[in-house]
């Protein structure tokens, strides 16, 4: 169960530490170079990729910054990126030597298989550049060996977060709903609730639920944190291939220590309750009700 802590917060003047860092004062630090910011574009929003039929998708590459021009851009597109760490042989060049700008880039099943081979429902596309320079410096657009960067790309994590601004966009081959897939043993990825302290572990299995679009968890109270545990219903909206929104109606999930039947249900001001159809993912953005006190947002999210 979470804890309520009023911390004290001591502010430390550390002024003249701070202002004097510069270049010339540290020697180990390399010659900078000005990288253009590409931005990729998908006016129509739509981000999935059928494993079998015809489909066309069309993006755009724009200057982000639009007096900092490259040389040329090469597009490229990587093929389940963070499983393979972002390998040589799951990067591929999809069209070589753009230098005008916007660009459309339009790309078909027939692109994707000749690159690939065969698409398989869960496949993840990222497309992003390969930026060569004005004086034929070549800078990649994802960096290979490293899947912690989310996306790979080159220019790191904060430039994402630039009003507008999207260095990598990606496309998946989405999984139908399928209960039996989510049903399994999981093991905690986060917990704000904090009944499971020092993560992974697992939790008991995920099990069907009363009905086909219906899962049930028995997460909380989570072993040592409370008794009692009774079964949390969750509902998921099975409509959208990929990702569907999940629900749980306000039930009682166990007793706490001086608050029996407890209560908890989804977080009715959030909408990050969802369950991934391909993983099995299940992330959950809950309220907890205990001896009358309502305490919100506290998110769980569990994995096969």
């Amino acid at each position: 169960m979470k804890k309520i802590i009023v911390p004290l917060i001591i502010c430390l003047a550390v002024f003249g530490s701070m202002i004097s860092c510069r270049k010339n004062n540290n020697p180990k630090l390399g010659p900078i170079t000005s990288v253009p910011l590409m931005n990729l574009i998908d006016t129509a929003n739509d981000a999935l990729i059928p494993d079998t039929g015809a489909f066309t998708r069309t993006f755009t590459v724009d200057l982000y910054y639009k007096d900092d021009v490259p040389k040329s851009i090469d597009v490229v597109v990587v093929k389940n990126g963070a499983k393979t760490n972002y390998s040589d042989s799951s990067i591929k060049i999809l069209q070589a030597g753009v230098t005008t700008f916007p660009t459309n880039i339009t790309f078909t099943n027939t692109s994707i298989v000749n690159l690939f081979g065969p698409i398989a429902l869960g496949d993840i596309y990222e497309f992003g550049v390969n930026i060569t320079l004005q004086n034929g410096t070549v800078i990649p657009g994802f960096i290979v060996g490293d899947s912690n960067l989310k996306g790979g790309n080159a220019y790191g994590s904060d430039i994402g977060k630039l009003p507008g601004e999207t260095p990598v966009i990606a496309y998946k081959s989405p999984c139908a709903y399928n209960q039996s897939i989510l049903i399994g043993t999981y093991k905690i990825v986060q917990d704000d609730w904090q009944d499971y302290v020092g993560l992974p572990k697992p939790v008991p299995p995920v099990t069907a639920g009363p009905a086909a679009n219906q899962i049930t968890l028995m997460v909380y109270p989570g072993a040592g944190a409370g008794t009692n545990a009774q079964p949390m219903i969750v509902t998921i909206d099975t409509l959208n291939a990929g990702v569907g929104n999940a629900s749980v109606a306000t039930q009682i999930i166990g007793d706490y220590p001086g608050a029996p039947n407890s209560t908890a249900q989804t977080d009715a001001n959030s909408s990050q309750s969802y369950v991934d159809f391909c993983s099995g993912e299940i992330h959950l953005d809950l309220d907890f009700t205990l001896a009358g006190t309502t305490y919100s947002g506290f998110v769980m999210d569990i994995t096969h």
